[in-house]
């Protein structure tokens, strides 16, 4: 399948599975992660279908991934203005026809390049904005939670449940009630993100403000680390106490990846 821009000129090419492959030995961290994803139609959390769009097929300036692991990702050169035109009839069909159903679509900015030309591309198409923030343990930093056990309250249980690929750690409380728990959202087993685990943390309101999230979320981190796994902590610029705990805990941030999130409403 090729887009075509009204002078005939194709500008975005959908790669095929072997085009895909081909590009990935070229591209690092989420590049190579997606472009994965989309060969092997699989991620962690289960089957994924991403579309790649490029302007060549061998040396792409310009990429877009189409619902991928971090939503539409748009990649690279940013100053083609009939390539971005081809990504603007991409993103365009990913909306219903129907405008009474509103879709939003999350468009992922691998180049701060981006940002102005999605504006402009879309003007008058309401959207809101926010930053995606990924973190990775800082080994020295978390070092004062390796002793989590002698901080546990007193009648109260930490305890590592299992299935499947997935795990968790449970504090409970002297009642059996489970007050914060820390569970591996996915674990990576192939690619260039391999042992990667994803944190996902939840505590009960009641419990909330008392270290228990930061106590649960380290006897998560110090399994991962003693089976040489690699803890990511993910989150929205927005979500304050997710950030706070993140840096508490010892994570730094890697990438701070722009967002837009694109409504069919106009």
């Amino acid at each position: 399948m090729r887009i075509v821009t009204s002078k005939g000129e194709t500008k975005m090419l959908k790669l095929n599975k072997e085009q895909i492959k081909s590009l990935i030995p070229s591209y690092t961290c989420h590049i190579a992660q997606e472009l994965e994803y989309a060969y092997r139609e699989e991620a962690p959390f289960g089957q994924i279908k991403i579309d790649v769009y490029a302007d060549d097929i061998s040396k792409p300036m310009t990429m877009l991934f189409v619902n991928g692991f971090a939503g539409t990702g748009l990649y690279g050169d940013a100053s083609k203005d009939k390539n971005n035109q081809a990504i603007k009839k991409i993103i365009l069909d990913c909306f219903t026809e129907d405008q009474e159903d509103k879709k939003e679509v999350w468009l992922s900015l691998y180049s701060p390049d981006w940002e102005p030309v999605v504006d402009t591309l879309f003007d008058g198409f309401p959207s809101w904005k926010a930053n995606r923030l990924i973190h990775r343990i800082n080994l020295k930093a978390f070092q004062k939670h390796k002793e989590w056990q002698a901080k546990i309250p007193k009648g109260y249980t930490m305890t590592r449940k299992s299935e499947n690929d997935k795990f968790r750690w449970i504090l409970l409380n002297e009642d059996g009630e489970i007050v914060s728990e820390c569970t591996s959202v996915w674990v990576e087993k192939v690619g260039v993100e391999i042992n990667c685990v994803e944190i996902g943390i939840e505590t009960k309101e009641a419990y909330r403000r008392k270290g228990y999230a930061a106590l649960t979320a380290a006897a998560f981190i110090d399994d991962c680390l003693s089976r040489n796994l690699i803890p990511v902590w993910c989150c929205w610029d927005f979500t304050k106490g997710s950030r706070e705990l993140a840096e508490k805990l010892g994570f730094d941030i890697i990438e701070n990846r722009r967002a837009i999130f694109l409504s069919n409403m106009k």
